[in-house]
């Protein structure tokens, strides 16, 4: 959350373009009845009463919005504005609420704070890479701003990130991980979509699974658990479902992969298991707890049939030519998921070994990873 409220700095400078930081006026935040003053964004909060205030500043914005909501919908908003109300559930269930990741991120402020320190340095240092880039490989006119103000918020927000991670450790990296995950991977490729250019050719080269799943190693490291986490979760697999959406058609290489042939079986799936009242959430939830029991032994078939980093997750198709190998392949992912089941089944019995089997299947995993199945 303190990447969010980084996030929302960024938004702030890349208006301006500079490192003196302007602010649309408050006639030009829709609707115009509901302002929120410029100094309340950059005030950073870090200790319990700075956060308070801060909270309510947006609380009480929030609460304006909702009052004026068709008037906001139906007119032209500028992009800090549109930035703020999409923070909206963050701020509202998150950030400003007695939540773990909100107690989480009282305990971590004071290095967080020392850490914010150096963000001017940041700046300074995307922008000396971008011009020099940009001397060697100039970009058009029509696309530098943009890219230039992308590009410079990216490098900023990851050297942030390597200095959250050495100064306030594992906990505040993982803070920080969650909160750029939902954040800006989409927001950045969006941009680039958007608008075109030279850069946007490499991105549709490149293999968007990765790209689109930053992050998602939080998660199978640390299988969410009760709602708070599954909705996490939930939310983060939605937005790489909308990122490869996106590439697939921006790119127009849907039948190449299948990883988008398939990709509204995944949305399915991510639907049912994120709907308050299908039996698929209310299943996993009960079962939750014991399915991190049962990691060990997950892990432990990963490195029996050496699926650990497989085709899968890092989105290539297996063409191989070789008969036998082919059938390897096949194999070591179809055993891979057999022993999981069993190892599941061993731990928390038939029911949670029957929703897994559901998710596979639901998934289309064998199919993705095996070259024999179409």
């Amino acid at each position: 959350m303190f990447l969010y409220i980084i996030v929302l700095y960024v938004l702030l400078k890349g208006v301006s373009g500079s490192n003196e930081v302007k602010f649309e006026t408050s006639e030009s935040l829709v609707p115009p009845k509901c302002m929120l003053e410029p100094e309340i964004l950059l005030n950073l909060p870090f200790n319990s009463r700075a956060l308070e205030d801060y909270c309510e500043h947006f609380l009480n914005y929030y609460k304006c919005v909702d009052k004026y909501r068709e008037e906001f919908a139906e007119d032209k908003v500028e992009y800090l504005t549109l930035s703020l109300i999409k923070a909206e559930p963050f701020m509202r269930k998150k950030l400003c609420k007695q939540t773990s990741i909100n107690q989480r991120y009282i305990m971590h402020a004071p290095c967080l704070e020392a850490v914010s320190h150096q963000f001017y340095d940041y700046f300074d240092f995307a922008d000396s890479l971008i011009k020099k880039y940009n001397a060697q490989e100039p970009l058009p006119n029509k696309f530098m701003a943009v890219s230039y103000y992308c590009l410079s918020a990216s490098v900023s927000l990851t050297c942030l990130g390597i200095s959250v991670s050495k100064s306030c450790g594992p906990d505040a990296k993982k803070l920080y991980i969650q909160s750029t995950t939902l954040k800006m991977i989409p927001l950045i490729w969006f941009i680039l979509l958007l608008f075109g250019g030279p850069l946007v050719e490499s991105p549709c080269k490149m293999n968007p699974v990765p790209f689109c799943s930053n992050g998602y190693e939080q998660f199978f490291n640390n299988l969410p658990d009760d709602d708070e986490s599954l909705n996490e979760a939930c939310r983060f697999f939605t937005e790489y479902y909308r990122c490869m959406k996106s590439f697939s058609k921006e790119c127009e290489i849907s039948g190449s992969r299948k990883t988008f042939k398939y990709l509204q079986n995944l949305h399915s799936l991510i639907e049912d298991m994120c709907y308050k009242d299908h039996y698929m959430k209310q299943t996993y939830l009960n079962y939750a707890i014991c399915y991190k029991m049962a990691m060990p032994g997950v892990r432990y078939c990963q490195e029996k049939f050496d699926t650990e980093y497989d085709s899968f997750f890092l989105g290539e198709d297996i063409k191989l030519d070789d008969a036998n190998v082919t059938e390897t392949v096949c194999n070591k992912h179809l055993g891979n998921v057999l022993c999981i089941a069993e190892e599941i089944r061993k731990k928390c019995g038939s029911d949670a070994k029957s929703i897994f089997q559901v998710v596979v299947r639901r998934s289309k995993y064998l199919q993705i990873t095996c070259p024999l199945n179409e």
